[in-house]
């Protein structure tokens, strides 16, 4: 930062400065991606100075462990955002270990997620982030953990269940939708009951549906979803009935951009990925071995790793609790970081006990997850216009001052057109909702405190 105030505007500069500080020398020396994380860091300085303000939806660090590693790797090569690989490997990972670890409460969280991709359509590459992390996991995870590359209705589900159900045996499913959109559509049919089974089956593991057709059931059922969603689609498919029920508040949802242009990904070297993926082997053969679900003497009757919360870090999470948010995107955070938590310990090899800096990690998380929520809250609107001023807004509520030109990429104006866009603009500012504020350049609403709101 002090780099950047300074003048300094070339990043390998700015990185090489960063990683030969005094104060930073240590950290990065032991590091095999030293320089990697030098330049994260100087592009960050650079950017937050160009702008003056620091992006609200930038992802925390990620915490320690295989995850990172592997969102590092890729997320260097290609144009897919590291977050997208990250959370790509932590929702299989958890599809693959639930029932087999989780934290000693009366919750007994399984560590199942159901995350969305959120980005611009084809720019930040979330289809690729989805299909070649399944890819790189499934030769570790073969047998563990079942595949099902679309959803077209809960009578499918429970047929591609069915072979896989016995008594007391955990079936994971992790369900891998390239377009979360066509999930949405098939959901909204009359007569269907794929949304309440989905919806059920987030926080249970049993759905039964008995009318006089035909019935349905499914037991031990273990299920994740990992899909993709451009960002406006996301904010306007969905209808009514999605919001009573509450599918919205048990997703994860993970906004991201490219940051970086790969005209032809690089081969990734093979040594590499294959010492990844013996250390995801290792620490599932571990947990098999700890959880009972393995072979050997002294395999115990199959039953869940129990992770214990010590004190220091149990008051992390009470303080952090005591302030949680609670309105609607806060919906859900608490028992969704319970979850976090127990991944977050496997992933890098703890089976023991959920660490404080593991807390930390998943508290900043969960804000992060709450800013996005309101970032990507879908539209309930009924005009073109009303919509275009709803997106204006949130983006101004989620990001705070904006130039135009940010405001027009944040609310999507390319998707309506300059005319609306500029005529939803000029009613927000006309009824004092939102601000101009002619020395910064900068639209705010008009509660921040931003003036001229008729100026310019």
């Amino acid at each position: 930062r002090l780099a950047a105030e300074a003048g300094l505007r070339d990043a390998r500069t700015v990185a090489l400065l960063v990683a030969a500080t005094p104060a930073h020398r240590d950290k990065f020396e032991r590091r095999e991606d030293r320089w990697l994380d030098a330049s994260r860091v100087a592009i960050r300085a650079l950017r937050i100075q160009e702008t003056g303000q620091r992006d609200p939806l930038a992802p925390p660090l990620f915490p320690e462990g295989v995850a990172k590693e592997f969102a590092e790797i890729y997320g260097k090569e290609t144009e897919a955002p590291e977050v997208f690989w990250f959370w790509s490997f932590v929702t299989i990972i958890g599809a693959a270990i639930s029932g087999q670890a989780t934290l000693l409460s009366l919750v007994r969280p399984q560590p199942r997620l159901y995350t969305v991709l959120l980005a611009p359509s084809a720019v930040s590459r979330k289809s690729t982030a989805l299909r070649l992390t399944a890819d790189f996991l499934r030769p570790a995870l073969e047998g563990r953990v079942a595949e099902l590359w679309g959803l077209g209705s809960a009578e499918g589900l429970m047929k591609r269940l069915a072979p896989h159900q016995k008594p007391g045996i955990p079936v994971r499913t992790v369900i891998l939708l390239d377009e979360l959109k066509s999930f949405v559509a098939k959901a909204k049919i009359e007569g269907q009951v794929l949304l309440p089974a989905l919806t059920t089956l987030f926080e249970a593991n049993k759905f039964e549906n008995h009318v006089k057709t035909g019935s349905i059931s499914l037991a031990d059922a273990h299920i994740s979803l990992l899909g993709a969603c451009t960002e406006q689609t996301y904010e306007t498919m969905w209808d009514n009935q999605f919001l009573a029920i509450g599918l919205l508040n048990r997703l994860w949802i993970v906004p991201g951009r490219s940051e970086q242009s790969c005209p032809l990904p690089p081969y990734v070297d093979d040594d590499r990925l294959h010492f990844l993926r013996r250390r995801v082997e290792a620490l599932l053969e571990e947990l098999d071995h700890r959880s009972g679900f393995g072979q050997g003497p002294r395999a115990r009757p199959p039953g869940p790793v129990e992770l214990v919360l010590p004190e220091q870090a149990l008051k992390l999470w009470e303080s952090w609790y005591g302030n949680r948010p609670t309105d609607a995107h806060g919906v859900r955070l608490d028992s969704i970081g319970f979850r976090l938590m127990v991944l977050f310990e496997v992933l890098r090899g703890n089976l023991e006990s959920v660490e404080a800096d593991t807390v930390e990690s998943v508290v900043a998380w969960l804000d992060w997850q709450h800013k996005a929520r309101q970032a990507h809250d879908p539209l309930d609107c009924d005009t073109l216009q009303a919509k275009v001023e709803a997106a204006i807004r949130r983006a101004l509520a989620a990001r705070g001052p904006l130039t135009r030109r940010e405001l027009a990429r944040y609310a999507h104006a390319e998707r309506v057109g300059t005319y609306f866009f500029q005529q939803a603009l000029q009613a927000l500012r006309e009824a004092g909702e939102i601000a101009f504020d002619p020395k910064t350049k900068r639209f705010a609403l008009a509660t921040e405190g931003a003036v001229g709101a008729r100026s310019a």
